[in-house]
């Protein structure tokens, strides 16, 4: 919690594309703001 009160922002959980995107829109429909950005390569 204090690292999205202190940067705005926090990765939550990392893992398949279509699971993260019902996640997302699991998030968005309790009205909670959620993103999907893709993890940069290392």
């Amino acid at each position: 919690m204090m690292e999205v009160h202190n940067s705005g922002r926090s990765v939550v959980w990392t893992g398949e594309r279509e699971k993260a995107e019902l996640y997302v829109q699991q998030l968005h429909s309790h009205l909670l703001l959620a993103t999907l950005e893709k993890a940069p390569q290392s």
